[in-house]
């Protein structure tokens, strides 16, 4: 038995033996898209090497926009919308007599008398490319079938219409043109 000087003391050396670290993805071989960790294929982190700027977040290997409305609480009757909380629409759940249509959610009369082929041009030129030809809808909502005071409240509501010029006639006009598409 050999003896081991330790701090004035002699030790027994007994039992005392080295172990090589074997390493245990040595003899494994994983498909494309993982990698061996620990003798275990598993999939590659898509995002390991992705660096997105503020505001997204990898997904997939992708950059994508991160959800503004994540972790936003907003009170009953409202909802969130980019981030803010906003009033839901005030005419949800709200019926109006025929001849009326609900505008910040009162009923009000609809306006008449509009002249389809009037609002059928100003449709085309100002309107078109974002709620298409048809008005089903593009970048803008669907606005098929709308009265000149849903239409009203909708301009004035969204404050990508600022470069439109819109007259109280005009609204008119429109109905009678999208009334033409139904």
């Amino acid at each position: 038995m050999r003896k081991l000087l330790f701090l004035g003391m002699v030790l027994p050396f007994v039992g005392i033996a080295c172990v090589t670290a074997v390493d245990p993805c040595a003899d494994v071989t994983c498909d494309q898209g993982e990698s061996c960790v620990e003798g275990e294929c598993v999939a590659d982190d898509p995002c390991a090497d992705i660096v997105c700027t503020t505001g997204f977040s990898c997904v997939d290997g992708a950059c994508v926009a991160d959800d503004p409305c994540e972790g936003v609480t907003c009170d009953e009757g409202e909802s969130c919308v980019d981030g803010a909380c906003v009033a839901d629409d005030p005419c949800e759940g709200v019926t109006c007599d025929e001849g009326e249509s609900c505008v910040d959610g009162e009923c009000v009369a609809d306006m008449t008398g509009g002249d389809a082929e009037v609002g059928a041009a100003f449709y085309a030129t100002n309107c078109s490319a974002c709620h298409a030809d048809d008005a089903s809808g593009n970048i803008g909502p669907n606005i098929q079938g709308f009265t000149a005071a849903e239409l009203q409240t909708g301009v004035e509501g969204a404050g990508i219409h600022g470069s439109i010029t819109i007259e109280a006639g005009d609204y008119a006009d429109l109905e009678a043109f999208l009334a033409t598409l139904l």
